[in-house]
């Protein structure tokens, strides 16, 4: 039953409104799939799709772009409903339905209000599109939730709001009474749903819907009920089992978040951080160190510091929200995508519970997108021939995953097709003047060219990639976020990026650091150790400026004070400290004159004279009231390797090339 299914949306995704062998597959395809349908609500949607495909067919129906979507939706609820058989209803996820019940009362509030202003003005068109909007979004989400009814009312008076808009019907009188009877009928059903929530079992139908339903479809001059497909309404039925009918035992109680303005938030979150920088000045300040000794005053300032954290911790925790919606939106949009090329594929999370910093969530979005559809349409091998005669299952396995490491976020995609060709990226590494002929670099290596502006190996550029253009918007927005990016690769076994993301924008864990007369903090994440260096681990490579000796590995080694022109840096001593950072394969030695400790530090923009300066990301102020700089390390390693490659060494705040005279 489900591969006919499956055959019969591929065959939909295939298709098009004007093609009429196509639209006679899909027919047969219908009755195929009603053939094996065994649950009364399937058999009522096959048949009301059957009567609109024949419709189509015989060239006999008014409106075929409505009813082509009318196909479409009605493959989503047939979708839903073969995911639970009859009789067995999924469980209830809390977040999802006690998100729903507020979202949905949200939208209907908006819809109510825009109602009214239109029965003052029914000149306000722009009303009528938000209400659309508001039925539109409803239906969506009680598609997911395989809320049948709320489904089935919203698109009826989707349908009814649609005619409005297109100025087919005027919005008043009837028609603005049959919509505010909806939205009356929708916010019973929603609190039918918060009552299954509290209580596990699903209020009795309410009978006054089939009525409503009829007069929506009816009573401002549509068709009648009979010359219209039906659609699959459960809990019209006292018989049919509810989409959701749980156990008592397992209920699930309803909170009640409050929204909150997103600048409010931030604004909070500044406040709390700036709290948290006064009390730390007041605190290590000279003239209270001695009087805190031992005394009340200073178990006062060890409880205000306590608070002052907690309050901290709390204040960030606002701004975290979990993966959960961003990795069913990606299994959707893998969905859409694997069905568009005829790939099927296995399409696995794990760790939707992980929280992120929305911010991060809401720009980390796009980055998914191209790399799901980049392992779509280049790594997942074009059929499943190719992938038997390879070992693997035919339909091939897509893998999102999320899990805390290290005091960061790290999500990884996998995919188990073909691999990046070295050689092919190579290839083009060296047609674009990248490396020279006959050179071999790692992998590593040249795996990082994928990454770069306008590099593709793909020969045809399709709907989906080709341009070169999508894994370059990867790397340019992790690394905005001050994550960054890594690739590992099996050639025939598959390829993995990983996003290595920091929890939240507005604090970071650094080591501070002092060159000269200035302080420095570099995130710890970058910090592969600290070192002190001898006089026998440091060389000199010609060309290629200082090195410093680890364990048998030179590693270019740059003193901090003259990469950054630091005035009043100090003359080296040899009690300086290497600070070993790395990053996408990258390794550098940054030599400073003294390590301060480790702190958590509230970042703050340097504005926009200072915005783009290489190696600086932004800001601190520290708990003397002095501000430092945060150190950029994928841009400062960037900077570096060039100079390293060119054979250059800083000296003094310009530039001195060595040659081999």
């Amino acid at each position: 039953m489900k591969d006919k299914l499956d055959g019969l949306c591929e065959a939909f995704v295939m298709a098009e409104v004007g093609d009429r062998p196509a639209l006679r597959a899909l027919r047969h395809r219908v009755d195929d799939v009603l053939q094996d349908a065994v649950d009364a609500r399937m058999v009522e949607a096959l048949t009301g799709l059957g009567r609109t495909l024949d419709r189509l067919l015989a060239g006999a129906d008014p409106d075929p772009d409505g009813s082509w979507k009318s196909v479409e939706e009605t493959l989503l609820v047939l979708q839903g409903l073969a995911q639970v058989p009859a009789g067995a209803p999924p469980e209830i996820d809390a977040d999802l339905f006690g998100g729903f019940v507020v979202e949905a009362r949200e939208h209907l509030e908006a819809a109510e209000a825009q109602l009214l202003a239109l029965e003052a003005d029914p000149s306000q068109v722009e009303a009528i599109h938000t209400v659309f909007r508001a039925f539109h979004t409803i239906k969506g989400a009680a598609s997911c939730l395989d809320l049948a009814t709320l489904q089935a009312l919203a698109h009826e008076t989707e349908n009814l709001l649609d005619l409005a808009r297109k100025g087919a019907i005027p919005m008043s009188g009837v028609a603005t009474d049959l919509v505010f009877d909806a939205v009356d009928a929708m916010k019973r059903l929603v609190t039918d749903v918060e009552t299954l929530m509290t209580s596990g079992t699903m209020p009795a139908p309410d009978p006054a819907m089939d009525a409503l339903l009829v007069r929506i479809r009816a009573g401002v001059g549509l068709p009648k009920p009979a010359d219209l497909e039906p659609i699959a309404i459960a809990n019209l039925d006292p018989e049919a089992p509810s989409p959701v009918a749980a156990p008592a035992e397992e209920k699930v109680p309803v909170k009640e978040p409050v929204r909150v303005d997103a600048d409010r938030l931030d604004r909070l979150v500044n406040l709390i951080g700036e709290l948290v920088i006064a009390e730390s000045m007041v605190s290590q300040s000279n003239e209270l160190r001695g009087l805190a000794a031992g005394g009340t005053l200073g178990r006062s300032l060890s409880q205000l510091d306590k608070i002052t954290r907690e309050l901290q911790e709390m204040g960030m925790s606002l701004r975290m929200v979990p993966v959960r919606p961003l990795f069913r939106k990606m299994a959707r949009l893998a969905r859409d995508v694997s069905h568009k090329l005829g790939k099927p594929i296995e399409f696995v999370t794990t760790g939707e519970e992980i929280e992120i910093d929305k911010a991060i969530l809401n720009c980390v979005t796009d980055a998914l997108v191209h790399i799901l559809r980049n392992a779509l349409d280049h790594g997942i091998e074009a059929g499943a021939d190719e992938r038997l005669r390879a070992g693997k299952p035919a339909a091939g396995r897509l893998e999102l995953r999320a899990s805390h490491r290290e005091g960061s976020i790290l999500i990884e995609v996998e995919d188990d097709g073909r691999g990046l060709d070295y050689e092919a990226i190579l290839a083009k590494g060296i047609e674009k003047g990248i490396f020279q002929k006959g050179e071999r670099p790692g992998e590593q290596e040249v795996f990082q060219l994928i990454f770069l502006p306008a590099f593709s190996t793909a020969t045809v550029v399709t709907q989906l990639s080709g341009r070169g253009v999508g894994l370059d918007v990867v790397r340019t927005s992790v690394e905005a976020l001050r994550g960054r990016i890594e690739v590992q690769s099996r050639r025939g076994r598959g390829t993995t990026f990983r996003l290595r993301l920091p929890l939240t924008l507005a604090l970071i864990d650094g080591m501070v650091i002092r060159s000269g007369g200035e302080r420095f903090v570099v995130p710890t994440l970058s910090i592969t150790r600290l070192v002190r260096p001898g006089a026998d681990q440091l060389a000199t490579s010609l060309g290629r400026g200082e090195m410093l000796l680890l364990q048998d590995e030179l590693v270019p080694l740059f003193r901090l004070g003259r990469l950054l022109d630091v005035t009043a840096a100090a003359e080296p001593t040899g009690s300086e400290v290497a600070v070993v950072v790395e990053d996408g394969g990258r390794r550098a030695a940054l030599l400073a004159d003294e390590v301060l400790g480790q702190q958590q530090i509230v970042i703050k923009g340097l504005g926009i004279s200072l915005e783009g300066v290489a190696g600086i990301s932004g800001g601190v102020i520290l708990a003397d009231g002095q501000v430092g700089l945060i150190l950029d390390v994928p841009g400062l390693l960037a900077r570096t390797t060039s100079l390293a490659e060119r054979g250059a060494e800083v000296v003094g705040g310009s530039v001195v090339v060595r040659t081999a005279g």
